[in-house]
């Protein structure tokens, strides 16, 4: 990883939902977004891109350039300031522009300062026996930089606390429907990550790859809303519909690069780094995704590592 790539954490906070888009034939109405090959939950790279921009305005330090900004993003129509303008686009000049591109009528178009990658799944809270865990497998510890000593089994699961039960009996843990056998690996562990609690690292649990998936999916969360006929204040006749979420406390890992060779001078790239980390802050508080009106959304996002540099040259 070289100085100018961000690895980022996100813990949600609140259920996330992030649509496939409409509704779908699945087993309900609006699924969330999925990596095609695994099944897994994502967090799309435009999604956090969009949320990030949305919310760095409101954390530019200058007001000058917070009102600016703000212009930008909400160009209404002079005639009808109920509507937006015909011609509306980005205006090219502001912070957030020059950080995350922009598509203007004036100026053309230009590519952002920052490169966002989707978010990809590194432990999954699920409710079992001894308590809740976070379930993993070896593949996305690696990946997030954790500890594994050894491998599981095809049916088995390594866990980092103590089993419930008899200690000289053999040791099982469900993972809500499931039931399987376990082990306990005291050197399992997540990566140092600030900010975190800690109590999601102290009990995880390792997953067969082939198992992972099912288990995740088996245990998103599926909430039930009805559009209100608001004439009489009851459910409108055939607004039921259903939707998966992301539960609270799962853990997620991306990263962001900054593309220094569009960044004119090292303050530039520098500028660029403090506007997307602000951004990240408001996350916990602004959230993202959508049903945001019925809690949902909010993501603590943790810039973990490296401290960057800007003085190596452009590629």
């Amino acid at each position: 990883m070289d100085n100018n790539t961000l690895r980022c954490y996100a813990l949600t906070l609140d259920p996330l939902h992030i649509g496939a888009g409409g509704q779908r034939l699945a087993r309900v109405d609006r699924p969330i977004m999925r990596e095609p090959g695994t099944g897994l939950p994502k967090l799309p790279a435009s999604s956090i891109a969009g949320a990030c921009r949305s919310h760095a305005i409101y954390a530019l330090p200058d007001e000058a350039e917070r009102q600016a900004a703000k212009d930008c993003a909400t160009k209404r129509d002079e005639n009808d300031p109920g509507k937006p303008a015909k011609d509306r686009g980005n205006c090219g000049g502001c912070a957030i522009c020059q950080t995350f591109g922009f598509v203007s009528p004036d100026k053309g178009r230009q590519a952002g300062q920052i490169r966002f990658f989707d978010g990809r799944l590194v432990a999954f809270p699920v409710r079992s026996m001894a308590g809740p865990v976070w379930v993993t497998t070896a593949s996305l510890l690696r990946e997030a930089g954790g500890m594994i000593s050894r491998e599981t089994d095809v049916d088995r699961l390594l866990v980092n606390f103590a089993l419930p039960g008899n200690p000289e009996e053999a040791k099982k843990l469900n993972l809500g429907w499931l039931y399987c056998d376990a082990e306990t690996d005291e050197q399992l562990a997540l990566p140092e990550i600030p900010g975190l609690p800690p109590e999601l690292g102290q009990r995880l649990v390792l997953a067969p790859e082939w198992l992972f998936a099912e288990i995740v999916n088996n245990n998103l969360e599926v909430r039930t809303s009805a559009g209100v006929d608001f004439a009489t204040g009851a459910a409108r006749p055939g607004g039921l519909f259903t939707y998966e979420a992301i539960p609270r406390t799962a853990l997620f890992t991306f990263e962001v690069i900054i593309d220094s060779h569009r960044c004119a001078t090292d303050e530039e790239a520098a500028k660029a780094r403090e506007i997307v980390t602000k951004g990240f802050d408001l996350f916990a508080t602004l959230g993202m995704g959508g049903m945001s009106t019925r809690g949902f959304g909010r993501v603590k996002i943790v810039v973990a590592e490296p401290t960057p540099s800007f003085t190596e040259e452009s590629p």
